[in-house]
């Protein structure tokens, strides 16, 4: 009579854990001398970081999933470092301003200067219709580019103000922006006369 061992491989745990020692992801179903599936890798993933896996918490020996199987129970540390991305700068005609990088999650600001002659600076936006102003809260979380918001600044009409004195004494004529007060100072005379008139009011038209 012959007996025959029947053996169940055991199953083992493999613990990704953050430099912190905070548990990240677990996976408790791999068999002896399995290799580590990519999809379990790619669970520790975090969006705007890169990664390097370590047997260390020292973070002095590196981790590689393609020689690894597992024999044992196994703890690794995963060290994860924020990503660069590339701010750039549409001004839409004002003065250049160079692309900056930051670093994920860092804060966009809103004192990027640029300027345009005849117009006023109105803030930087997330897309070129201006819908998404760039707040104090705006962060970068990928490449990404901002777009200066221009307003023309109005060309003041000039008005000319002209006298008729009725045979008085000449006055001459003043420029005056458009809208502006004429005022009640101008003098004139006329001999045997006396002068009742004021002038005052808001230049409107071209002459008055």
């Amino acid at each position: 009579m012959t007996l025959f061992a029947k053996w169940t491989p055991r199953q083992y745990t493999v613990k990704f854990v953050d430099v912190m020692n905070q548990t990240l992801v677990e996976f408790t179903d791999l068999k002896y001398n399995a290799s580590v599936p990519t999809s379990y890798v790619n669970a520790i993933s975090k969006v705007g970081h890169s990664y390097k896996v370590f047997h260390d918490q020292n973070l002095t020996n590196v981790w590689n999933s393609q020689n690894f199987t597992v024999t044992e129970d196994t703890v690794l540390f995963v060290d994860y470092t924020k990503n660069d991305y590339v701010l750039s700068f549409e001004t839409n005609g004002g003065s250049t301003v160079e692309p900056i990088r930051l670093k994920f999650g860092s804060l966009i600001g809103q004192s990027h200067a640029t300027t345009k002659s005849g117009y006023t600076f109105k803030g930087w936006f997330l897309d070129a219709g201006f819908t998404t102003p760039v707040t104090s809260e705006t962060v970068i979380t990928e490449n990404m580019t901002i777009y200066a918001q221009w307003k023309e600044i109005p060309i003041a009409q000039k008005v000319t103000l002209s006298f008729e004195t009725n045979g008085g004494t000449l006055i001459p004529q003043h420029e005056f922006q458009k809208g502006s007060l004429i005022g009640t100072e101008y003098i004139t005379t006329k001999s045997g006369h006396t002068f009742e008139g004021r002038v005052r009011g808001c230049l409107d038209s071209q002459h008055l």
